[in-house]
C-alpha cells in the first residue's frame, strides 16, 4: 500500500495541529483573570476632606475587599472607626477598631488570643 504525499502532508498537518492544542490552551489559561489590586486612593481622599459619610463608604469598600492589603485595611478599618465613632455608632466603631487589634496582634501567643476573642 503506498501512500500519496498528499496524504502525508494532510497527515503531518493534522499532528503538528494536535501537538500545538496543548500550548494553546496553556498560553490562555483555565485561571480566571487577576484583578488588578485594590486602589485605597478613594479612602485616603475622604479622610484628608474629613467627610465622615464618605469615608464610611469608601473605607467601607476597601475593608470588605479581600484583595486589600493589610497595612491598608487596617488604615482603612480605623478611618472607619473614627467617623462612625463620630456619627455616634459606637458599636460599629468598637467592632472596626477591634478588628484592626485583631489584624495587628502578634500570632506568637494563640492561647491569649483564644480567650481574649
Amino acid at each position: 500500500m503506498r501512500v500519496g504525499p498528499r496524504i502525508l502532508i494532510a497527515t503531518a498537518l493534522a499532528v503538528g495541529l494536535l501537538c500545538s492544542l496543548p500550548q494553546i490552551a496553556r498560553a490562555t489559561g483555565a485561571e480566571p483573570a487577576k484583578e488588578p489590586p485594590v486602589d485605597p486612593a478613594p479612602c485616603v481622599a475622604a479622610v484628608s476632606a474629613n467627610a465622615d459619610d464618605n469615608i464610611i463608604a469608601a473605607c467601607g469598600a476597601l475593608v470588605d475587599n479581600e484583595k486589600t492589603a493589610r497595612a491598608d485595611r487596617i488604615k482603612a478599618l480605623i478611618a472607619r472607626g473614627g467617623a462612625l465613632g463620630r456619627k455616634d455608632q459606637i458599636d460599629r466603631a468598637i467592632g472596626d477598631y477591634d478588628a484592626a487589634r485583631r489584624a495587628t496582634a502578634p500570632r506568637r501567643w494563640p492561647i491569649l488570643a483564644r480567650r481574649s476573642s
